[in-house]
């Protein structure tokens, strides 16, 4: 009786130990699978639960059940057919190949007795490999400077909005100029971060530091210091500087410097005052073009209070270009555009109207493609903090 009384309780104490195992079992586990879970049965659910809802990124609702409407549209697509063929013998030829190359391996490997772990790492090292290359490439496509992928912009304008606008507005117009005033901005700023930097040129300066800031009128000399970045250019490369950008703020304080406005007061009159000019700058230091960066944006993130900031701060870029680029001349720099074919022709960046009958509005979208490098950075001799 005690033994049989001894066994129970010791099968008591088992089936005890046993279940505390499939808790805690359950409680490690339970993470991954909620993960898991999370991972892929909610996008899978959500994208079925959209898939029967008019939902689209423009109007991301689901006020409007449509059942199987799209599957039924999607079925009657001539390219569907022919995807899905393409798509199985896709899948039969790799899985059939995979299989007798992953066979014939495996069969091989199990007769070798030498070094079998470093065959393993070897085989490994492809599957291992293969996404980290995948999301560098993607990330380089996808870079805001080195990228090739496209700029875009988009402008929507309902059908309702376009009945409904008065006599002297154009949506069309006024959307195809906004989309291309983005664009303009959005190429600008990726000037300011490609050019406008200290690290880009083989020679940069910041005032206080190399030179007087040009906002002290009393002990600054702009053009004693844009004569010498001349010379330095011109030594290093052979070829003189013909070019300036500056941002609006050096501008500003140049354009009333003693040292610009004594070269022109003699004639000033009331009707004529003595104000100096981009020329006036060009031809003092006998260059091809004077130019002021005058954009402005919204620096602030998306939704957030408005920040106005200028895309040209207070610097200053010396540089040679030659008027016809060519592949053995120097250059401070070339922007390289990759053309597209619209209508048969080639375009290095396009506006077009997009219906989208579903939404009944057209999107004005502008398309470019193009990158900016400075090909020769002993051309470019850049000013850092100019003035205050």
């Amino acid at each position: 009786m005690v033994a049989v009384a001894g066994e129970a309780s010791r099968g008591v104490r088992v089936r005890s130990i046993a279940k505390r195992d499939r808790i805690f079992g359950l409680l490690v586990s339970a993470p991954g699978l909620a993960a898991l879970l999370l991972v892929i049965l909610f996008p899978l659910l959500f994208t079925l639960y959209t898939s029967i809802h008019d939902y689209t990124l423009i109007h991301p609702t689901f006020d409007t059940f449509t059942a199987a409407d799209k599957y039924v549209e999607a079925v009657g697509e001539p390219y569907l057919h022919t995807s899905v063929w393409v798509t199985i013998k896709f899948v039969i030829a790799s899985v059939v190949i995979e299989f007798i190359i992953g066979f014939t391996v495996a069969l091989m490997l199990n007769t070798v007795e030498r070094f079998k772990t470093v065959y393993y790492l070897i085989l490994m090292m492809p599957l291992l490999i293969n996404p980290v290359v995948v999301g560098l490439i993607w990330r380089m496509l996808l870079h805001a400077e080195l990228g090739i992928a496209n700029y875009a912009i988009g402008f929507l304008i309902p059908d309702e909005l376009r009945a409904n606008q008065d006599a002297p507005f154009d949506m069309d117009r006024d959307g195809t100029l906004l989309v291309t005033q983005l664009q303009m901005i959005r190429r600008e700023r990726a000037f300011a971060a490609d050019f406008m930097a200290g690290s880009v040129w083989g020679t940069t300066v910041q005032g206080t530091v190399n030179f007087v800031k040009w906002s002290d009128y009393g002990g600054s000399d702009p053009l004693t210091d844009l004569r010498n970045a001349l010379r330095t250019v011109q030594l290093n490369t052979g070829r003189r500087p013909n070019k300036i950008v500056m941002g609006q703020i050096v501008w500003d304080r140049l354009v009333d410097h003693p040292d610009l406005i004594d070269r022109i007061k003699g004639g000033a009159t009331s009707q004529n005052p003595a104000i100096a000019q981009p020329q006036l700058l060009a031809a003092l230091l006998n260059l091809d073009e004077v130019l002021i960066g005058q954009a402005s944006y919204d620096s602030a993130v998306e939704g957030g209070t408005f920040s106005g900031a200028m895309i040209l701060d207070d610097d200053l870029l010396m540089l040679y270009t030659p008027r016809n680029p060519g592949l053995l001349i120097p250059a401070a720099g070339y922007t390289f555009v990759w053309e597209s074919m619209v209508n048969g022709r080639q375009a290095p960046q396009f506006i077009r109207k997009v219906r989208l009958e579903r939404e009944k509005a057209d999107v004005v979208e502008a398309h470019a493609y193009w990158d900016q490098v400075a090909t020769e950075t002993q051309s470019g001799y850049f000013f850092q903090d100019c003035c205050d």
